[in-house]
């Protein structure tokens, strides 16, 4: 399959496993097409595109859409009423609208005293059941989707 995404600028990083191989690659092009309609591309260790997690609209909600192909095979959204300085909710579903999975985002309020003093956020993925290919990967890459777009600061 071509890579829509070679020709562009883009920051890329890599989801490793404890021995430190590659399980899956991410780019995430930059510029202000970008910035307006972010997408993430996620590849295999072998550069072949599994799928992407995008934004569907210009100005959607705090969520995403994953693809592969062009057909869209679920999403993720923010839970609404569940956003405080503690904790932000984000429910991962499949195309028929089950849920397959939930992000937490953990704030300054559950965290421990010595992690108050940084700058990092942290994420829980939950995902009760084993989810099939391609959407399980598409669903990790997800919580580092939620952060590059709407929490991280460079």
């Amino acid at each position: 399959m071509m890579n829509p995404l070679s020709g562009l600028r883009a920051k890329e990083f890599a989801l490793t496993d404890a021995q430190d191989a590659v399980v899956l690659k991410v780019r995430h092009p930059q510029g202000l097409g970008a910035a307006l309609k972010p997408k993430f591309e996620v590849l295999n260790p072998q550069d072949q595109v599994i799928g992407m997690v995008e934004r569907k609209k210009v100005f959607a909600k705090l969520g995403f859409v994953f693809t592969v192909n062009g057909t869209e095979i679920g999403h993720f959204e923010h839970v609404k009423g569940m956003r405080s300085s503690a904790s932000m909710r984000f429910v991962c579903r499949d195309a028929n609208r089950n849920q397959v999975g939930e992000i937490v985002k953990r704030g300054v309020g559950q965290k421990s005293f010595k992690e108050v003093f940084t700058q990092d956020d942290s994420y829980v993925l939950l995902r009760p059941n084993p989810i099939p290919e391609p959407l399980g990967s598409l669903v990790l890459i997800s919580a580092c989707a939620l952060d590059q777009v709407f929490f991280e600061r460079d």
